[in-house]
């Protein structure tokens, strides 16, 4: 008797384990199902207007790039004059 309880035990135990890895299969399962349904939703740009806005976006870092030069370039070259006057 107490072998039969025992395997009732150990079956229990097995389906429990089971049971919590369908589930948390189904949860993930669940969430590429959510995400592919929210993917559909978003409105992307097109490739012509990427590509544009991608070309702006360089033309401004370069344009910093070269005011930020031209600063420091400035500020070093006043700096470099001030130490050969003192």
């Amino acid at each position: 008797m107490a072998e039969k309880t025992k395997l009732t035990k150990e079956q229990k135990a097995a389906a429990k384990a089971k049971k919590k890895a369908e589930k948390k299969q189904s949860k993930v399962g669940t969430f590429f199902k959510n995400l592919k349904a929210e993917l559909k939703k978003i409105s992307w740009y097109s490739a012509h207007d990427t590509i544009q806005n991608s070309i702006w976006v360089i033309v401004a870092m370069v344009i910093c790039a070269i005011v930020l030069g031209a600063i420091d370039w400035g500020f070093g070259s006043l700096i470099a004059l001030l130490g050969r006057i003192g």
